[in-house]
């Protein structure tokens, strides 16, 4: 029979507030049939050990000690005020009496309790309709501390300083904000209520980014419209230029060609001729050259 079946080789890390007391409690352990218990320290940054108690089970003697207390039913260690200088490596050796050692180790951090936070905001106004408020969180004795920015409920930030855009049509609304800081044994908050410090938008502006919008597509539109319009407008003065000159090149050309009563000029009777050399060996090209009709009249050509 013997009671060390579950004890093993691990270190339990605890942190702990500077100037309160702190228990360390061995866990899984068997207290029946031992012989000694011992409690060793080693020191944070010191390689020296220094020996706490050494209490035998078989004498009634009691630890009698300023800064330590101990606990004989569960071999517990404690430390009546905390301090930073007992930050270091605590080890328990129970022996039994066969002489079989179990050990407990624990690595102890002392660390002061963080400050209560200041939690200021400032608000300033943006171009684009929205509010910009930054928040500092602010706390003494910062080392090792984490930081933490709520709004409700929501966590926006674990920077201690942080610029955070509002709304700035939601002006009525009351926001709240809250600073957490905490380290490894404690932690503090401060929350705040803010009213939005930026002026609120005139009702007669609050739709002016709508308007310029719609005036600027309107201008637009009337630019394409017109731009369509004088293209249009070219088109037809080109075709009517063209109709004028083509009535131009006709008039000029019946000049020429100008019929005097029956006969033809001495123009017409050239371009006959042109064309009969032209077509010779046709046929019915040279009997419409040799004879042509207007009406039921024959035509003569004489110079």
């Amino acid at each position: 029979m013997f009671f060390f079946l579950d004890c093993p080789d691990s270190t339990e890390e605890v942190a702990a507030v500077s100037g309160k007391p702190l228990w360390l409690r061995p866990s899984n352990i068997q207290t029946k049939n031992v012989s000694t218990i011992q409690w060793k320290l080693t020191l944070q940054n010191s390689t020296g050990k220094i020996e706490i108690l050494k209490h035998n089970k078989n004498q009634n003697t009691s630890f009698k000690s300023i800064k330590y207390d101990f606990n004989s039913s569960n071999f517990a260690l404690g430390i009546k005020s905390a301090k930073l200088e007992d930050s270091g490596f605590y080890k328990l050796e129970i022996t039994d009496c066969s002489g079989r050692i179990c050990t407990k180790k624990f690595w102890i951090l002392i660390i002061d309790r963080v400050e209560n936070p200041d939690l200021q905001g400032e608000w300033k106004t943006q171009a684009d309709g929205m509010c910009q408020l930054s928040l500092y969180c602010s706390v003494s004795k910062d080392d090792n501390v984490s930081f933490a920015l709520y709004r409700g409920s929501k966590l926006i930030s674990t920077q201690r300083n942080f610029t955070y855009l509002e709304n700035q049509t939601d002006t009525s609304s009351l926001h709240t904000y809250t600073c957490n800081v905490s380290n490894k044994a404690s932690w503090a908050s401060d929350t705040r209520n803010f009213t939005q410090g930026c002026q609120s938008v005139p009702e007669k502006f609050a739709f002016l980014p709508l308007v310029v919008i719609i005036v600027i597509l309107v201008l637009l539109f009337l630019c394409a419209v017109t731009c369509f319009c004088i293209r249009n407008k070219k088109r037809k003065q080109s075709r009517i230029l063209a109709r004028a000159l083509t009535r131009l090149i006709s008039r000029a050309i019946l000049k020429i060609f100008t019929i005097r009563g029956r006969g033809v000029t001495c123009e017409v009777e050239a371009c006959f001729l042109a064309l009969t050399k032209e077509m010779k060996g046709k046929r019915n090209g040279a009997e419409k050259m040799k004879t042509g009709q207007k009406g039921h009249h024959r035509l003569y050509c004489t110079c």
